[in-house]
């Protein structure tokens, strides 16, 4: 889920991005606050090897129920949710009260003058978020809580870069993520939070979201702690025990929306499978 300068800015969203590369069309003119505005660098080209993507299948009634809350607006289930789109979350602002939101996915800086072309960043590595002049406003305070039942990966096979549908057997979980206030009233956008994949989970993709089990999805959103504490709570977190699924290559396009995107096309749910002799992993990035 990102770039290999660790911040996962996106652009278009077609994956596997080794099939159709996108093309970036710049991050439009941003500075920084009290410094001469410059344009910001066009963002490297993304890393082929991740793609940023997941499903909220549930209803609107089903998914305020599992989360215990009230007003979380999710008109119909999404089988293949990509970046730029709008989508249910609990965002928090420096401890106070959550509020339910339709934030976007792409989370552009607080010290954008500008929108950027583009969607913004998607993904921010938890190990340095706190660091970054893209994020450290908003790990210190404004957190984001983003619901879904399953994520995808692309993996090395023989053969081209199969997507795979990771999931928890119907059950919803929760993102970390970080959010930032729209540029000139545009709407807040987002970031999710990413770590190392342990294994059996790294045979699919080094990286992964950072998950927040229920007992921990207050003290996140409270938005309090020392960037370090916070990073290594974080990071010490324990992932569940997913199933993953050999999905079709429909879930590639993002206009493709619906329940064949999460269709079996062989060997059914179960832990990641082995890697094969002749595949190659990711290489370095988010």
């Amino acid at each position: 889920m990102g770039s290999s300068s660790g911040e996962g800015w996106s652009s278009e969203h077609r994956c596997p991005r080794s099939v159709e590369t996108p093309t970036f069309s710049g991050a439009g003119l941003l500075s920084r606050r009290g410094e001469d505005s410059l344009p910001l660098p066009t963002p490297p080209e993304a890393d082929p090897h991740m793609c940023g993507r997941y499903s909220l299948t549930l209803d609107q009634e089903s998914l305020n129920a599992a989360l215990g809350v009230e007003g979380l607006l999710h008109p119909s289930p999404r089988w293949n949710v990509a970046p730029g789109q709008e989508v249910p979350a609990l965002l928090s602002d420096r401890g106070l009260p959550p509020k339910p939101a339709r934030p976007t996915w792409g989370l552009v800086p607080s010290w954008a003058r500008e929108p950027a072309r583009g969607t913004g960043f998607i993904n921010a590595r938890v190990e340095t978020a706190h660091e970054k002049p893209s994020f450290r406003e908003a790990f210190a305070g404004r957190r984001a809580l983003v619901p879904a039942d399953g994520f995808f990966e692309w993996r090395d096979e023989t053969g081209g870069r199969t997507p795979w549908w990771i999931h928890l057997e119907g059950r919803v979980f929760t993102m970390a993520g970080l959010w930032e206030s729209g540029v000139d009233g545009a709407r807040p956008g987002f970031s999710i939070l990413t770590r190392p994949a342990p294994p059996p989970m790294d045979r699919i993709h080094h990286r992964m979201p950072v998950l927040l089990p229920s007992g921990e999805r207050e003290w996140w959103l409270r938005g309090s702690g020392a960037a370090e504490a916070v990073r290594d709570r974080l990071l010490a977190l324990e992932p569940p025990r997913f199933l993953v699924r050999r999905v079709s290559s429909r879930v590639n396009r993002p206009e493709h929306d619906d329940r064949e995107c999460i269709r079996d096309v062989g060997g059914g749910d179960g832990p990641p499978p082995p890697p094969e002799q002749t595949s190659l992993f990711s290489g370095p990035g988010d």
